[in-house]
Protein backbone atom coordinates (compact mmCIF):
# COMPACT_ATOMS: atom_id res chain seq x y z
CA UNK A 1 0.00 0.00 0.00
CA UNK A 2 2.85 2.37 0.80
CA UNK A 3 4.41 1.68 -2.60
CA UNK A 4 1.16 2.38 -4.44
CA UNK A 5 0.66 5.57 -2.44
CA UNK A 6 4.23 6.69 -3.15
CA UNK A 7 3.84 5.90 -6.84
CA UNK A 8 0.63 7.90 -7.18
CA UNK A 9 2.08 10.75 -5.11
CA UNK A 10 5.55 11.13 -6.60
CA UNK A 11 5.27 10.11 -10.25
CA UNK A 12 3.56 12.73 -12.42
CA UNK A 13 1.06 11.67 -15.04
CA UNK A 14 -0.12 8.44 -13.47
CA UNK A 15 -3.88 8.25 -13.69
CA UNK A 16 -4.32 5.15 -11.58
CA UNK A 17 -3.24 1.61 -10.82
CA UNK A 18 -3.61 -1.56 -12.84
CA UNK A 19 -3.39 -4.56 -10.55
CA UNK A 20 -2.20 -7.47 -12.63
CA UNK A 21 -1.72 -10.99 -11.26
CA UNK A 22 -3.85 -10.06 -8.26
CA UNK A 23 -4.77 -13.65 -7.66
CA UNK A 24 -3.50 -17.05 -6.67
CA UNK A 25 -1.63 -19.10 -9.27
CA UNK A 26 -3.56 -21.95 -10.87
CA UNK A 27 -5.12 -23.67 -7.91
CA UNK A 28 -6.67 -27.13 -8.08
CA UNK A 29 -7.22 -28.87 -4.74
CA UNK A 30 -7.62 -32.36 -6.21
CA UNK A 31 -5.12 -31.86 -9.04
CA UNK A 32 -2.21 -31.20 -6.70
CA UNK A 33 -1.61 -27.59 -7.72
CA UNK A 34 -3.48 -25.93 -4.87
CA UNK A 35 -1.74 -22.91 -3.36
CA UNK A 36 -1.92 -20.69 -0.31
CA UNK A 37 -0.80 -23.11 2.38
CA UNK A 38 1.18 -20.68 4.47
CA UNK A 39 1.54 -21.36 8.16
CA UNK A 40 -0.44 -18.22 8.96
CA UNK A 41 -3.29 -19.12 6.59
CA UNK A 42 -3.55 -22.70 7.78
CA UNK A 43 -3.42 -21.71 11.45
CA UNK A 44 -6.03 -18.98 11.09
CA UNK A 45 -8.34 -21.22 9.05
CA UNK A 46 -7.90 -24.18 11.42
CA UNK A 47 -8.79 -22.01 14.40
CA UNK A 48 -11.85 -20.57 12.66
CA UNK A 49 -13.21 -24.00 11.75
CA UNK A 50 -12.02 -25.82 14.86
CA UNK A 51 -9.82 -28.36 13.14
CA UNK A 52 -6.48 -29.54 14.43
CA UNK A 53 -3.35 -29.65 12.32
CA UNK A 54 -0.33 -31.80 13.10
CA UNK A 55 2.75 -29.57 13.05
CA UNK A 56 5.06 -32.33 11.80
CA UNK A 57 3.23 -32.79 8.48
CA UNK A 58 1.20 -29.63 8.42
CA UNK A 59 0.43 -29.34 4.69
CA UNK A 60 -0.71 -32.92 4.15
CA UNK A 61 -2.58 -33.02 7.46
CA UNK A 62 -4.32 -29.73 6.71
CA UNK A 63 -5.50 -30.94 3.30
CA UNK A 64 -6.74 -34.17 4.87
CA UNK A 65 -8.69 -32.18 7.48
CA UNK A 66 -10.30 -30.09 4.75
CA UNK A 67 -11.39 -33.25 2.91
CA UNK A 68 -12.59 -35.06 6.05
CA UNK A 69 -14.57 -32.06 7.28
CA UNK A 70 -15.95 -31.09 3.84
CA UNK A 71 -14.42 -27.62 4.11
CA UNK A 72 -13.17 -27.09 0.55
CA UNK A 73 -15.73 -24.36 -0.20
CA UNK A 74 -14.78 -22.58 3.02
CA UNK A 75 -11.04 -22.91 2.26
CA UNK A 76 -11.61 -21.46 -1.21
CA UNK A 77 -13.65 -18.60 0.24
CA UNK A 78 -11.03 -17.92 2.92
CA UNK A 79 -8.34 -17.40 0.29
CA UNK A 80 -10.62 -15.40 -2.03
CA UNK A 81 -11.48 -13.19 0.95
CA UNK A 82 -7.77 -12.50 1.50
CA UNK A 83 -7.45 -11.19 -2.07
CA UNK A 84 -10.67 -9.19 -1.70
CA UNK A 85 -9.49 -7.67 1.60
CA UNK A 86 -6.26 -6.48 0.00
CA UNK A 87 -8.10 -4.95 -2.95
CA UNK A 88 -10.42 -3.25 -0.46
CA UNK A 89 -7.39 -1.76 1.30
CA UNK A 90 -5.95 -0.52 -2.00
CA UNK A 91 -9.34 0.96 -2.91
CA UNK A 92 -9.68 2.71 0.46
CA UNK A 93 -6.20 4.20 0.20
CA UNK A 94 -6.68 5.37 -3.40
CA UNK A 95 -10.11 6.87 -2.70
CA UNK A 96 -8.87 8.74 0.38
CA UNK A 97 -5.49 9.96 -0.87
CA UNK A 98 -5.86 9.96 -4.67
CA UNK A 99 -9.59 10.34 -5.42
CA UNK A 100 -9.02 11.18 -9.09
CA UNK A 101 -7.11 7.95 -9.70
CA UNK A 102 -8.69 4.82 -11.10
CA UNK A 103 -8.14 1.17 -10.24
CA UNK A 104 -8.16 -1.47 -12.93
CA UNK A 105 -7.69 -5.17 -12.41
CA UNK A 106 -6.74 -8.00 -14.75
CA UNK A 107 -9.06 -10.95 -14.19
CA UNK A 108 -9.43 -14.50 -15.41
CA UNK A 109 -12.23 -14.47 -18.03
CA UNK A 110 -14.43 -17.25 -16.66
CA UNK A 111 -16.28 -16.02 -13.56
CA UNK A 112 -16.59 -19.46 -11.96
CA UNK A 113 -12.99 -20.58 -12.46
CA UNK A 114 -11.72 -17.09 -11.61
CA UNK A 115 -13.19 -17.66 -8.16
CA UNK A 116 -12.48 -21.37 -7.68
CA UNK A 117 -9.03 -21.56 -9.28
CA UNK A 118 -7.64 -18.02 -8.98
CA UNK A 119 -9.54 -16.81 -5.89
CA UNK A 120 -10.67 -13.72 -7.81
CA UNK A 121 -14.11 -12.68 -6.56
CA UNK A 122 -14.32 -9.77 -8.95
CA UNK A 123 -18.12 -9.57 -8.88
CA UNK A 124 -17.79 -8.67 -5.18
CA UNK A 125 -15.06 -6.15 -6.04
CA UNK A 126 -17.42 -4.51 -8.53
CA UNK A 127 -20.41 -4.63 -6.16
CA UNK A 128 -18.39 -3.00 -3.38
CA UNK A 129 -17.09 -0.27 -5.68
CA UNK A 130 -13.45 -1.28 -5.23
CA UNK A 131 -12.56 -1.10 -8.92
CA UNK A 132 -13.28 1.14 -11.91
CA UNK A 133 -12.06 -1.02 -14.79
CA UNK A 134 -12.03 -4.77 -15.36
CA UNK A 135 -9.53 -6.19 -17.84
CA UNK A 136 -10.52 -9.76 -18.65
CA UNK A 137 -7.57 -11.80 -19.88
CA UNK A 138 -9.37 -13.37 -22.84
CA UNK A 139 -6.40 -15.24 -24.23
CA UNK A 140 -8.29 -17.47 -26.63
CA UNK A 141 -7.63 -18.95 -30.05
CA UNK A 142 -10.21 -17.03 -32.05
CA UNK A 143 -12.48 -14.02 -31.98
CA UNK A 144 -15.67 -16.05 -31.46
CA UNK A 145 -14.29 -17.43 -28.17
CA UNK A 146 -13.36 -13.90 -27.09
CA UNK A 147 -16.80 -12.58 -28.04
CA UNK A 148 -18.63 -15.37 -26.22
CA UNK A 149 -16.58 -14.93 -23.06
CA UNK A 150 -17.01 -11.17 -23.01
CA UNK A 151 -20.77 -11.33 -23.60
CA UNK A 152 -21.13 -13.53 -20.52
CA UNK A 153 -18.95 -11.25 -18.43
CA UNK A 154 -20.36 -7.91 -19.57
CA UNK A 155 -23.76 -8.68 -18.08
CA UNK A 156 -22.05 -8.70 -14.66
CA UNK A 157 -20.04 -5.49 -15.12
CA UNK A 158 -22.55 -2.91 -13.96
CA UNK A 159 -20.84 0.37 -13.12
CA UNK A 160 -17.33 -0.45 -14.36
CA UNK A 161 -15.56 -0.20 -17.68
CA UNK A 162 -14.31 -3.30 -19.43
CA UNK A 163 -11.14 -3.30 -21.51
CA UNK A 164 -10.40 -6.74 -22.80
CA UNK A 165 -6.81 -7.92 -22.51
CA UNK A 166 -5.75 -9.66 -25.71
CA UNK A 167 -2.59 -11.74 -25.98
CA UNK A 168 -2.63 -13.21 -29.44
CA UNK A 169 0.80 -14.80 -29.21
CA UNK A 170 -0.13 -16.67 -26.01
CA UNK A 171 -1.20 -19.71 -28.03
CA UNK A 172 1.42 -19.28 -30.77
CA UNK A 173 -0.97 -17.24 -32.91
CA UNK A 174 0.32 -14.66 -35.36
Amino acid sequence: LRFYDELLTKVPGIDGLNLDYIRYPVSDFYGGTDTGYTKTAMTEFAEKYNISVNNTSQYQDFKAQIRENSLLDEWTKYRADQVTAFIGEVSDMVNKKHPDSIISIAVHPDISSAYSQKKQDFITWIDRGYIDVVTPMVYYYNSSQISSSLKTMLSKFDGVYCYSGLYTTCHNQS
